[in-house]
């Protein structure tokens, strides 16, 4: 008789080691299963940025594009400023205030863009200032008759200056008064090719300078 349930004790016991096994398979299995399910739609529903086109500029003179390729701020948004006073023609310094672009187009491990970009450098006039002391040597001299005789272009299109700021050797600003010469400095925008995602716009990206140069009023 103690045979018997010595018997029955043991095949109760494996029946439950069994059941246990199968519970512990059960619960990997789906365990697994909601990590790979996880992981792939963090892989699949996060887009990738990209620009479908790029802006290209008219090739200058070699004096002239040495001076462009010199301003050149970044390989994506092209920098060309040409300044022309009747026959006269020559590139100003330009120096960034404010830029937004995107250096990178990727997705870091979080899912979120990696965004590289924005930059703000003060007041534009004491970046101007900063241009005169450090490259006063290489600052353009056009001689005119007036400031209406001066034409921006930007990226080989006319650009519509409605200001013109002059400032003498030590930054400081000063009134425009006929004859004589004047640091002057504008503000220009140059724009680059849009960010995309999924055929979408995402953003824009621009860099915005002082475009600083030396005039000679004779009238």
């Amino acid at each position: 008789m103690k045979k018997i349930i010595f018997l029955f004790a043991l095949i109760f016991s494996l029946l439950l080691l069994l059941v246990s096994c199968g519970n512990v398979n059960e619960v990997t299995s789906i365990t697994d299963t909601t990590i790979l399910t996880t992981t792939t739609q963090a892989i699949t529903t996060i887009p990738l940025l990209y620009t479908e086109y790029t802006i290209g500029t008219l090739e200058e003179p070699a004096e002239i594009q040495a001076k462009i390729d010199r301003n050149r701020y970044n390989e994506i948004i092209p920098s060309k400023v040409i300044i022309t006073c009747g026959e006269e023609r020559d590139v100003p310094y330009l120096v960034v205030g404010m830029a937004e672009y995107y250096q990178r187009f990727d997705i870091d491990w979080r899912g979120k863009v990696i965004f590289d970009g924005w930059v703000n450098i003060g007041g534009t006039g004491s970046i101007a200032h900063q241009a005169i002391t450090l490259h006063g040597d290489e600052l353009p001299v056009f001689h005119c008759s007036s400031m209406d005789e001066l034409v921006v272009y930007v990226n080989d299109k006319k650009a519509d200056i409605n200001k013109y700021n002059f400032i003498d050797e030590n930054g400081n600003k000063v009134e425009y008064k006929g004859n004589g010469r004047y640091y002057v400095y504008c503000e220009v925008g140059c724009l680059g090719p849009d960010v995309m995602r999924n055929g979408e716009k995402y953003g824009s990206q621009g860099i915005h300078y002082a475009a600083v140069f030396i005039v000679e009023i004779t009238e």
